[in-house]
């Protein structure tokens, strides 16, 4: 594809509500990229926050960094094809991404670097099943699912600005 269909085929998806993109992604956290204008959020997972630690034993993991770097190194240099159908209430697209040919999004539930995210999808729950058997990842540790994390961080964050 040349540069110009590239950016043809971006400029066209990031404004749709649905649609297919490609191109060189840049990793925002352990969930979620960007190619060219466009953020993804990737759709059934949920990886823990940036800030977000966890415990192995009596250490202390800096798990959202390495979800984050998980994913950065899962694709690399290659390109990203990305497909969705509905974006979530900050505009993301809700997508599934592939590299090299493989399920992003199944690839880092798979090494235990996300959770399916059931409350929108059991499409992962299987990866995430094997993961946590095999003790991989966050299942090698205690740790908060993001998605509480990111309520309790934020419930504390609103107490902190309430005047007493």
């Amino acid at each position: 594809m040349s540069p110009w269909a590239s950016l043809i085929l971006i400029s066209a998806c990031a404004t749709a509500s649905a649609g297919e993109v490609y191109g060189q992604a840049q990793v925002l956290d352990g969930d979620s990229l960007r190619i060219g204008e466009l953020e993804i959020r990737l759709f059934g997972i949920d990886a823990p926050e940036s800030q977000q630690t966890c415990r192995i034993g009596n250490r202390q993991w800096d798990c959202g960094r390495s979800a984050t770097r998980a994913l950065k190194e899962m694709i690399g240099s290659a390109k990203v094809r990305c497909t969705w159908s509905e974006r979530d209430s900050y505009n993301r697209a809700l997508a599934t991404c592939f590299s090299n040919g493989e399920n992003l999004n199944a690839k880092l539930v798979a090494r235990g670097m996300a959770v399916s995210y059931t409350r929108y999808s059991a499409r992962y729950v299987p990866e995430q099943t094997q993961a946590r058997a095999a003790a991989i990842g966050l299942w090698r540790s205690e740790f908060i699912a993001p998605w509480r994390w990111r309520r309790a961080h934020a419930n504390a964050a609103r107490r902190s600005r309430t005047p007493k």
